[in-house]
């Protein structure tokens, strides 16, 4: 991971607490480091920490979002709101670019290879695979799933051509957003596990939300 995306990160977290006492410089640098991330994501080719960055990023864009576009609001809500749109467009890049990477490898084609065969520029794919573009097309993404012989449909099940969130008249907290983000990646999971696996899953749920319920102070007032 490189320095500007580790300070874009950190600075969004810092942002994300309370968007409303951001302070215009924080809001503009937030704007200006993520544009330059949209140009130099600053991640390599570990598909961990791609992954990791990529839910973090889909998290701080949820909560890096200001509403106010009333003639009141600050230059800071649009470089804000700037932000969050930027990082959401690089989290869907990130989560397009693993997915494609990973089916290539593992069906041992070249990028120049699978660009020929799905006929599109091949430095358009190596962009795609390095973050620098996208999310593509469902013209482009239908191409090449077929030319990987995708027939478990995992590039298309890692593109979003949209934000999955839609923005609302207040921000997300970021614990609602990273609430939300990570059931969605365990009813990812879920969904591609046996009947009986799943039958255990619910038990140790079950659980654990037992000893937390169990924990609780107790509320009543004599």
């Amino acid at each position: 991971m490189k320095q500007h995306l580790a300070i874009f990160l950190e600075a969004a977290d810092t942002a994300s607490a309370d968007i409303y006492l951001v302070r215009e410089e924080l809001a503009s640098e937030l704007e200006r480091l993520s544009g330059q991330l949209l140009k130099d994501p600053g991640l390599g080719s570990d598909p961990v920490e791609n992954q990791e960055v990529c839910r973090r990023l889909s998290v701080l864009a949820q909560a890096l979002y200001h509403p106010d576009r009333s003639e009141q609001a600050t230059s800071g809500a649009a470089s804000l709101r700037q932000a969050s749109m930027n990082a959401d467009v690089l989290a869907r890049r990130i989560q397009f670019g693993v997915a494609l990477r990973a089916l290539r490898v593992r069906q041992g084609m070249r990028q120049k290879e699978l660009a020929l065969k799905a006929k599109i520029d091949p430095g358009y794919e190596s962009r795609l695979e390095r973050f620098l573009a996208g999310p593509p097309s469902q013209d482009v993404v239908q191409r090449l799933s077929a030319a990987l012989g995708d027939v478990a449909g995992e590039l298309p099940a890692a593109h979003q051509a949209t934000p999955a969130w839609h923005p609302s008249s207040a921000p997300r907290l970021k614990a609602s957003a990273e609430y939300d983000d990570l059931l969605g990646q365990l009813l990812a999971v879920c969904a591609k596990l046996p009947l009986d696996h799943l039958r255990i899953i619910l038990a140790q749920a079950q659980a654990v939300y037992a000893l937390v319920a169990s924990q609780k102070p107790d509320r009543h007032v004599d």
